[in-house]
């Protein structure tokens, strides 16, 4: 007869004398025949852990064992309650996320004042709200005139067979696919397949030679992330965009060709979007220039700007011309046309999708090269401020003496 015993292992009894249907443990006390271990009880930890995991699982669709081994392999460390997330490092506001993905989007309100009946209703209003934003501009804009003294152009692109390999390789295999289906792990799965990439490098240089993208690449399939406010208000909604995966590995190749041509181009007062930048070095150089100004005894005034909607809102030929001025021409410059006009998207609510609408204005939500293109657009701004500014992205700070 075994017994459990205060350690949580089985053990033979020791030698005692009981009466008969009772056995002793180790510690001397009785119990009734032979006792079961009680059920570990989970920690609060692990049912949190549980509760993520299930979340990834339906959030992303990928199957729950999945998602276990995926957890384990990036648990940091088995002491303390902290666990690495790899599955939702994309889903920053986690609990926000959260809310939404179990309770949905709930009827909308219309202009009208009436209601949405359903999901398939919700994410036509969503869809209107998401095209409101954005801007028309005049299609008869001067020409730009190249700055004196800048002689150089960027015209073509290298797209080699170990870029591209480079690309599939290192996927994110967790990332959701967009309109096209094609999951990033079937793409890094292919990417020891030389015949597979030797496709993909001459479907990218047949983009570039063209100027041409192919159509699914410019869709989008966007879903509503709730931000603030009234819930039943389709403007308190962020959209949140999935795009192809074959069109952001070109986006990158294509990003870092520009990149490496303008980098030195760049204002030195941008922090956003830049190598070696980040929202420290913004405030670093804030505060140095304030003690500055205060050690000579001027007053200091700091003024903070937000511009709404600021990259919906870009207007399309006023930002090729200015890339133009940087000297980005030829093939490069037709690309990035192709690739602005003509986009449209959808909006999904609980499976059901809205019609198209298309995108007029702005930087595509989502893509990889969007984010420099709008430090470009804005990269003349400090120039045409007589104060001293700092800039993150879209988020301005103006450091002057206004009196």
């Amino acid at each position: 007869m075994y017994v459990h015993s205060t350690n949580g292992r089985f053990a033979k009894p020791e030698h005692t004398c009981t009466p008969m249907g009772h056995t002793s443990s180790t510690n001397g006390e009785r119990t009734h025949g032979t006792t079961a271990p009680e059920p570990k009880k989970e920690s609060s930890t692990e049912k949190k852990r549980k509760e993520d995991m299930q979340f990834c699982s339906r959030v992303l669709e990928i199957p729950l064992t999945d998602i276990e081994v995926c957890w384990r392999a990036g648990k940091v460390d088995e002491s303390k309650p902290e666990y690495c997330r790899p599955l939702i490092i994309k889903l920053k506001d986690e609990e926000l996320v959260k809310e939404w993905t179990k309770d949905g989007v709930p009827t909308l309100e219309r202009g009208d004042g009436s209601r949405t009946s359903g999901p398939a209703d919700s994410a036509e209003v969503l869809a209107e709200a998401f095209s409101s934003v954005f801007v028309h501009e005049p299609e008869n804009l001067p020409d730009v005139e190249m700055p004196e003294g800048n002689c150089d152009i960027l015209n073509d692109i290298d797209i080699s067979f170990d870029k591209v390999k480079h690309e599939l390789e290192t996927l994110n295999c967790f990332k959701s696919y967009g309109p096209d289906n094609i999951h990033p792990k079937l793409l890094q799965s292919l990417a020891d397949d030389s015949s597979f990439v030797d496709a993909v490098v001459e479907l990218f240089r047949e983009c570039t030679d063209s100027g041409k993208l192919p159509e699914i690449w410019k869709s989008a399939n966007l879903s509503a992330l709730f931000k603030s406010g009234s819930k039943t208000d389709p403007l308190n909604y962020r959209p949140v965009s999935l795009t192809c995966i074959l069109c952001k590995i070109y986006e990158k190749i294509l990003r870092n060709e520009i990149l490496a041509f303008v980098e030195d181009k760049i204002s030195p007062q941008q922090h956003g979007f830049v190598k070696g930048k980040s929202c420290l070095s913004n405030l670093l150089e804030t505060m140095d220039c304030i003690l500055e100004l205060l050690e000579e005894g001027i007053p200091v005034d700091i003024l903070y700007f937000d511009f709404k909607k600021a990259f919906d809102r870009v207007p399309h030929n006023r930002l090729i011309l200015k890339l133009q001025g940087l000297g980005i021409e030829g093939k490069v410059l037709d690309v990035i046309k192709d690739f602005l006009i003509g986009r449209n998207f959808r909006v999904s609510v609980n499976g059901q999708f809205s019609s198209f609408k298309k995108i007029l204005s702005g930087i595509p939500q989502g893509s990889v090269i969007g984010p420099l293109l709008f430090i470009l657009f804005i990269n003349d701004l400090p120039e045409c401020l007589k104060s001293t500014v700092k800039i993150f992205a879209d988020d301005l700070k103006l450091i002057a003496n206004l009196f």
